[in-house]
């Protein structure tokens, strides 16, 4: 399949271009800083935002969040169901 958009820069506002499941770690990070989260199970994420601030939320079910991060804590977290797109 043929991707029109192939060469075109995308923007933070843009479609995300890729994601995957994360599995909340207290040390380990994701590969990828995300553009987004999904939520699909409510409760209470800890995130480490690209600044490197940490951030404690509570999200409810199947809830975006416009959000750059680099790490979904294990300790604080909940919150079942979360997905990174970038």
């Amino acid at each position: 399949m043929g991707d029109k958009f192939a060469n075109m820069i995308g923007a933070l506002d843009s479609p995300s271009s890729g994601g995957a499941a994360v599995t909340p770690h207290d040390t380990n990070e994701l590969p990828i800083a995300s553009r987004r989260l999904l939520v699909e199970g409510a409760g209470d994420l800890t995130v480490v935002t690209v600044d490197g601030s940490e951030v404690t939320f509570h999200s409810a079910a199947d809830q975006y969040h416009e959000l750059r991060v680099k790490q979904v804590k294990a300790t604080g977290t909940d919150a079942t169901g979360i997905v990174a797109f970038w």
